[in-house]
């Protein structure tokens, strides 16, 4: 689990098993737009450490488990899109040059 998580709670004082996650799907969000660190190898190729949130948060990437071109969700959308496992929760890290998005 997130060692961030830990240290948010609910509205109720209650902490949260990933609240970061929960904060984001309480505002029915499909396309969010993240800072990402990248570690560039010698050939030049991409392959994404970790993300920041809006509020400056960073979460780590645990591994990738695909990379490939695809289209989003969202009609338009469509990039070089990573399947990261970040925590316990799977999300797809879009790269769309220049910026980085994750769909929820």
């Amino acid at each position: 689990m997130f060692g961030i998580c830990r240290h948010m709670f609910n509205f109720s004082g209650k902490k949260n098993k990933c609240s970061v996650f929960a904060e984001i799907e309480r505002k029915m969000a499909k396309k969010i737009y993240v800072g990402v660190n990248a570690f560039f190898n010698e050939s030049g190729q991409m392959e994404p450490i970790s993300i920041q949130w809006y509020n400056g948060r960073t979460l780590k990437i645990k591994r990738i488990e695909k990379k490939g071109f695809e289209f989003a969700q969202n009609p338009g959308d469509s990039g070089l899109c990573y399947l990261c496992v970040i925590g316990e929760r799977t999300v797809r890290l879009f790269f769309e040059d220049p910026a980085w998005f994750i769909e929820l």
